[in-house]
């Protein structure tokens, strides 16, 4: 969940209570097919690297900019234009996987790619409402699926609040939605599993965050619950098991690293997340600060860090041992689960995390 400035976060949420019970969701579902293109692999002078804490690094054929990036070890789909683009690592070759539609916009996750499994978000706002959908997209033949359609009030523009883009574990796919359906906004996360219809598995009126980890647990973040508390919840086969609490506004997004979860302190909406907390689901609780670098996502072992400004030296961290990888001049990092992309120059890289 995103926004730009505190005070305009603050005036939405005047409202915020309590939890709702979640109620269950109907699908709306669509299914189309996109051919398939292909474009030129990465440029031949760019050698394969070394760069801890990466197996390997290898060059990708990656738009000239983008603010969309989703990330897996064999394939990475950006946002290029009115396309959404697959590049396999492997051939080096790119490939149209969904065209935009027309009078909407479109949004993907780092974490929105698994195996053969894409899902993204596409959005459009009329007037003082604004519309959703997320979309499931199968690689292997690029059929679309639509598994889920929304309207919500209009909230601002730019970088206000908004429903995060889907996420998967390449079987789950997880997303954000925002609603009328309490006053004055619901922020809703959905879970789809397989073929069942969607599910809500957390209902609020304040920023939420979600993970999902790929056993099916998913980590929820409530920004603002029974009026001056922040809630991190882990919720698995239809049990919510509260994992701490904090005043605030010291709530903020939640990543698993392993089996444990980075909680991290502040939302993030205009200072940027310096600290925060690794917690076990027995509840013990070890505290981690990177002053100077911003937290941006995570891998499945590392917080990712930005420690500069447009042209940042990123890095990884592992946060149980302090350890940190070989710096990065990237203009963007995309941290996936199991890989990392990111754009120096004109040419894209991708780390790959060892198995």
């Amino acid at each position: 969940m995103r926004a730009s400035a505190w005070l305009v976060f603050c005036l939405l949420l005047s409202g915020c209570v309590t939890q709702a019970p979640p109620p269950s969701a109907s699908p709306s579902l669509a299914t189309s097919s996109v051919p398939s293109t292909s474009a030129p692999p990465a440029s031949p002078s760019a050698a394969a690297r070394s760069i801890r804490p990466f197996d390997r690094v290898v060059a990708l054929a990656g738009p000239a900019d983008t603010t969309h990036a989703a990330v897996d070890r064999d394939r990475v789909a950006f946002v290029e234009g009115t396309a959404v683009t697959l590049v396999d690592v492997a051939s080096g070759q790119k490939r149209n996987v969904h065209q935009v539609t027309p009078g909407w916009s479109v949004s993907l996750s780092s974490r929105g790619l698994r195996g053969d499994l894409l899902v993204l978000t596409e959005t459009r706002t009329d007037g003082q409402r604004t519309d959703g959908r997320a979309i499931r997209v199968d690689l292997r033949t690029n059929a679309r699926v639509t598994l889920d359609e929304w309207s919500g009030p209009y909230l601002g523009g730019g970088d206000t609040l908004s429903a995060d883009p889907p996420i998967t574990n390449g079987t789950d796919v997880v997303w954000t939605r925002i609603t009328a359906d309490v006053q004055p906004f619901a922020v809703e996360l959905v879970l789809g599993r397989g073929t069942a219809d969607p599910q809500v598995v957390s209902r609020s009126t304040s920023a939420a965050w979600a993970d999902l980890h790929d056993d099916g647990r998913i980590a929820i973040s409530i920004f603002i619950t029974r009026g001056d508390q922040a809630d991190l919840a882990v919720w698995q086969d239809g049990q919510l098991t509260r994992v701490g609490t904090r005043g605030i506004p010291d709530g903020g997004p939640a990543r698993f690293v392993g089996d444990r979860l980075f909680w991290a302190i502040g939302p993030g909406f205009v200072a940027r997340i310096e600290r925060g907390q690794l917690i076990t689901l027995g509840g013990a609780i070890q505290d981690v600060a990177f002053p100077g670098c911003g937290w941006t996502g995570a891998t499945v072992r590392h917080l990712a860090l930005a420690c500069g400004n447009a042209t940042a030296p990123w890095t990884l961290l592992d946060p149980a041992t302090g350890a940190r990888g070989d710096e990065i001049p990237a203009f963007g990092l995309y941290a996936g689960p199991r890989a990392v992309a990111w754009r120096e120059g004109t040419q894209w890289w991708l780390g790959i995390l060892p198995p």
